[in-house]
């Protein structure tokens, strides 16, 4: 009779561990992927908001640049009980500043340009807010001293903004130009944006004015902080809404 040949057996014992290794080597590339971070869902749409925040500010900064603030009504003349001088002889223009305003950097310095280009055409007084309750030389910083160099402008304090209303002054940066009976020929701004020096609307009006020629303009938009708003001064956020916007003269 032919023999029957039993195949031979496996060892067991090589097959379990080969199992076991298989079992530890799968937890540990399970545990590796757990571990490495994932550009899953979540994370796109948190890139996608601080893309869409980052825009946003963006905009809002640019916007509010552009945007001229609101200012009252500008009155007819040279009211009574200022304390600031009329000129007899020649125009007399007047600049009011908060004296801590970034904005106001350029509105002094086209004021410079102003000056230069219409020598001894006007008189120029700035007034420069000074807050109830403030040390003396509160309003004398950089920016005054910057108003005092320039060739014959005079740098005034106005204690409490007394003579800001007696004007109806709101903005930092806001000009009246007053004939030498006291009627006003100008009530605006002179920058193109806030803390924007360079050719612009305003500056351009004035010079129309002071070198007798035709103006097209006799107002322009004021670019500028709020004269009494520290708060939004130190946060550069915008002053708050004054009652109307510039009017025709």
């Amino acid at each position: 009779m032919p023999m029957s040949i039993e195949p031979p057996e496996r060892p067991r014992g090589n097959h379990t561990t080969g199992c076991a290794k298989a079992a530890v080597t799968l937890q540990a590339e399970n545990q590796a992927r757990a571990a490495t971070p994932r550009f899953g869902t979540w994370t796109v749409l948190a890139f996608a908001l601080w893309g869409l925040a980052v825009a946003a500010g963006s905009f809002y900064g640019f916007w509010y640049e552009i945007t001229p603030a609101e200012t009252d009504v500008a009155l007819a003349g040279w009211p009574a009980g200022s304390a600031c001088v009329l000129a007899a002889d020649r125009p007399t223009l007047l600049m009011f500043v908060h004296p801590r305003c970034p904005c106001s950097r350029s509105s002094v310095s086209e004021l410079a340009v102003l000056i230069a280009r219409c020598q001894d055409r006007m008189d120029a007084q700035v007034l420069f807010y000074k807050a109830p309750a403030s040390p003396e030389d509160w309003a004398t910083t950089d920016l005054w001293h910057s108003a005092a160099r320039i060739p014959g402008v005079v740098p005034r304090v106005d204690v409490a903004g007394a003579e800001r209303r007696l004007f109806g002054a709101s903005v930092s940066g806001e000009v009246f130009l007053f004939q030498p009976g006291g009627e006003l020929s100008f009530h605006g701004g002179i920058t193109a944006g806030r803390g924007h020096a360079g050719d612009n609307q305003g500056r351009s009006a004035l010079e129309s004015i002071l070198l007798n020629r035709h103006s097209p303009s006799t107002t322009a938009p004021v670019y500028g902080c709020a004269l009494e708003s520290p708060t939004s001064l130190q946060q550069n956020t915008p002053p708050p809404v004054m009652r109307r916007r510039n009017h025709e003269l």
